[in-house]
């Protein structure tokens, strides 16, 4: 889904923030961007001792500490990272079980991370990255647009930043800010370990992300879960409201099939 040009944005010698970098896809960001140009990376992670070992002494990647649900901490990247281009929100937390085991605590915390996190980004930086041309990539989930039955917390959390980010597009978007908001589905990384289905790789995801944040695209799909719930949501979106547990058991049986058709698996 697409407003874009035939301008392709290059990454070549941006500043470049990244939040959650270095888990699965955050790393493979830090991959992408580099082979693309990138002129410094901000790899904001909560532990800065434990990071990859062919980061260090990389001049284009700077390290920062970062922990998201601390406005202060948040504050103090954003003075930083002053120089930034472009934000990759894609930190985020997941909270599996039925809403009768988790209390509110619990249901603060996810929400803290995948919401009010990529929200006080935004309040920080969106003025500035509008006033130098720049943008704003929102990794989300097609968890916000059907709820997985083990995670219905984090399906929640993420549906609030979609509609955060959606409004971001509408309102920064008229000002410069050029927002894309990637819904992947499967990803093969340790937060979706304990789901069987065949899982996109990270690099997959963050190329495809990438290459339509490039184009202007203000939307992508960037996997074969995320493409066929989409055309799902087209055909009979009514369902997503009014019947959504047998509407997501027959999206599993056709992703099901199509996986071990695609992969060969008996």
């Amino acid at each position: 889904m697409s407003d874009a040009t035939n301008t392709i944005r290059p990454i070549e010698g941006l500043s470049i923030l990244v939040t959650g970098a270095n888990g699965g896809v955050g790393v493979a960001f830090i991959d992408a961007l580099l082979s693309r140009g990138a002129r410094r990376i901000y790899a904001a992670v909560r532990d800065p001792g434990n990071l990859p070992a062919d980061w260090r002494g990389n001049d284009h990647i700077v390290p920062i500490g970062l922990e998201l649900t601390d406005p202060q901490q948040l504050a103090a990247a954003a003075r930083l990272c002053a120089d930034v281009d472009l934000i990759i929100s894609n930190a985020g937390v997941t909270c599996i079980g039925p809403v009768s085991t988790k209390d509110e605590a619990s249901a603060r915390e996810v929400m803290e991370v995948n919401y009010f996190a990529p929200l006080r980004l935004t309040n920080l930086f969106a003025n500035d990255l509008c006033a130098r041309g720049g943008g704003m990539i929102f990794v989300l989930s097609m968890a916000a647009m059907i709820p997985p039955g083990p995670a219905p917390i984090y399906s929640a959390s993420k549906s609030a930043c979609a509609m955060f980010a959606a409004g971001v597009l509408a309102d920064y978007g008229r000002r410069g800010l050029q927002v894309t908001l990637s819904f992947p589905g499967y990803i093969d990384t340790p937060m979706a370990a304990g789901f069987t289905s065949f899982k996109a790789s990270p690099a997959a995801i963050v190329e495809r992300t990438l290459a339509a944040w490039q184009a202007g695209e203000t939307h992508v799909f960037p996997d074969a879960f995320s493409t066929m719930v989409l055309d799902y949501m087209r055909r009979d979106g009514a369902r997503m409201l009014v019947d959504v547990d047998n509407l997501r058991r027959e999206i599993a049986l056709a992703y099901d099939t199509w996986s071990r058709k695609q992969h060969h698996i008996p």
